[in-house]
């Protein structure tokens, strides 16, 4: 009955409230490993306790923070990239050499709406693309950014 109860007290001022907060400068994006994660995180474990409901944690290890590995390097011809500056690497990006022809091919978008591949002949080719996400007010292209956390 305790869950019925609680379900029944919602309202939209609640919601507002817990939103507000969560999404509060105090919270500070509640960034993975973060102290404003650690903060949200209390307060969420608080208002379930005052709901009257056990509060159970999952423990995992995350990665945060990871940094491109001394003597990373990427050369275009006899040119030599910066890092940090001209490219950086993306969390999920692997270790190891290639070699090949680059091929530009914008955000990386290919659906039924749009796509930056048009005529473009990638196979067999190391692909460069835009970070992030093509910037329309539609909010169409959403679903297909290279995450600001990658």
């Amino acid at each position: 009955m305790m869950w019925i109860l609680s379900f029944l007290e919602i309202s939209a001022d609640s919601i507002r409230e817990h939103v507000y907060f969560l999404a509060s400068e105090k919270c500070e994006g509640r960034f993975t490993g973060s102290k404003g994660e650690k903060i949200a995180r209390d307060y969420i474990k608080k208002k379930i306790k005052s709901y009257g409901y056990k509060v159970f944690e999952q423990g995992f290890e995350v990665l945060v923070d990871v940094k491109p590995a001394k003597g990373t390097f990427f050369k275009v011809g006899e040119e030599k990239i910066k890092l940090g500056e001209d490219y950086l690497p993306l969390s999920f990006s692997s270790e190891g050499r290639v070699k090949g022809e680059v091929v530009f091919a914008g955000w990386g978008i290919e659906d039924s709406l749009y796509s930056d591949y048009g005529n473009l002949d990638v196979k067999g080719k190391i692909v460069a693309l835009f970070r992030y996400s093509k910037e329309d007010t539609s909010n169409r292209f959403e679903r297909f950014p290279i995450s600001p956390q990658s």
